[in-house]
């Protein structure tokens, strides 16, 4: 993700950058990240550990947000923002804010997090029409693959099966592993 030079105005815009790092960041489900609870949050000297406590088949894990060296785009830096800026010291992370500014007590809705990333898209050189939670999921797992990372550490931080992690994703990001116009004598 690149920030095109946008600095969070108000306390919505303090928000929805976490929403949309934190989604990148941690390969979240909207259903995960609405459930993100600020207890959930433990701070480590690389960053913040964010425990995903709805059970998979081994039961709650945690999920790391490591700190970036661009604190524009660090998804750590900018949840840490949030919750500053909002008081928020307990229950749900992400909240609605009313046109007031007004916060309420609920978390937001999974059906709210595709609203919002769409909002932010162009803040961040991305078409709204391209972005929803799960295209920033299935980004950074086709990142990570396409970066060399370790199945294993893809997997871990995503929650996908191998499966099909292999079937979809790794085939995306190894997309150029080979050019096909050179193979062929087009060179």
């Amino acid at each position: 993700l690149r920030l095109s030079g946008w600095k969070p105005t108000s306390l919505i815009d303090v928000r929805d950058k976490a929403i949309l790092l934190t989604c990148y960041a941690g390969a979240y489900k909207r259903s995960e990240l609405v459930e993100i609870q600020v207890d959930d949050l433990a701070e480590a000297p690389e960053g913040l550990a964010i425990r995903i406590v709805k059970p998979r088949k081994n039961g709650p894990f945690w999920k790391p947000v490591s700190f970036s060296k661009n604190r524009d785009v660090c998804p750590a830096t900018a949840i840490k923002a949030w919750i500053a800026a909002s008081g928020i010291d307990s229950g749900p992370l992400f909240r609605p804010i009313d046109r007031h500014g007004n916060i309420g007590s609920a978390a937001l809705s999974p059906q709210s997090i595709s609203v919002i990333l769409k909002r932010m898209a162009p803040h961040f050189g991305l078409d709204p029409e391209d972005v929803a939670s799960h295209s920033l999921r299935a980004g950074m797992v086709t990142d990570l693959l396409a970066a060399g990372a370790a199945k294993s550490d893809v997997i871990r931080l995503s929650g996908l099966s191998d499966g099909r992690m292999r079937q979809s994703y790794a085939d995306q990001a190894n997309l150029f592993a080979v050019n096909y116009v050179e193979l062929a004598g087009l060179k």
